[in-house]
Formats: structure tokens, sequence, C-alpha cells
């Protein structure tokens, strides 16, 4: 299975590397240093469930360079989320899936549920 990581950050690179390592054909969307290490150093990850390296790793800034995907994973803050769609329209074909995932921790940053919105629950203000 031909699988896209869109954001190959903790939640990403652990799922991607995990589908690596058990032979799945995985492309790890990345920018910047972060690419930088990844195609130099490879993506480590450690686990209580088992440490992972996954040497080399397909890494890249362009989705279009990998393509459709059959699975394209979604795994950047909850605030880069529409424009990480935008950019993964390279990845989808007509019979692509698409995950994203979300942290509650990153969605309490961008302030949809933390603690401090209590006060607008009830006094029947919107969140924003």
């Amino acid at each position: 299975m031909k699988i896209a990581i869109v954001g190959a950050g903790g939640v990403g690179g652990y799922f991607g590397a995990r589908l690596a390592v058990s032979g799945e054909e995985v492309h790890f969307i990345a920018r910047g240093a972060h690419l930088e290490a990844i195609q130099n150093n490879g993506l480590q990850i450690y686990s209580t469930n088992g440490d992972i390296l996954v040497k080399p790793a397909r890494a890249t800034s362009d989705p279009a360079a990998v393509g459709p995907a059959d699975l394209v994973i979604v795994a950047v803050k909850l605030w880069s989320t529409e424009q990480a769609l935008r950019d993964a329209a390279p990845l989808v074909g007509p019979n692509t899936a698409v995950v994203s995932f979300q942290t509650i921790r990153q969605a309490a940053h961008a302030g949809w549920c933390s603690a401090d919105r209590r006060g607008d629950r009830e006094t029947g203000s919107d969140p924003p």
C-alpha cells in the first residue's frame, strides 16, 4: 500500500514509521530542517512499544513528486490542517482514503476546548 504522511512530526512520524517497518511504502511530506534531518538521518522513533529507525526514509517537501497514494494521513497541528489538505491535493486519486489525526492538546491550544472556555459556555457566547 502506498501511504503519504503529511506532517512527519510526533503523530505522523510515529504512525508513518510503524507502517514503514511493517512493509508499507510510506512517503513523508515534511519541510525545512525536519525534512533535511529525515533525508540525512532517517526517521527515529523511541517508544515503549519498541524503538524504530526508518532509514532510508522516503521524504520530500513536494507532494506532486509522490503522486496519488492509496492512503493519505494528515497529521499537522490543528491550525495548519486546512492548508495541509490543499497542499495534499496531488496525493489524492479517485480511490485514495484521507484521514486527519488531531490531538485534544492541539484543539485546546487553538482555544476550542480549553478550560478557560467554561465561562463562554456559562454565558452562552459562541466559542471561536
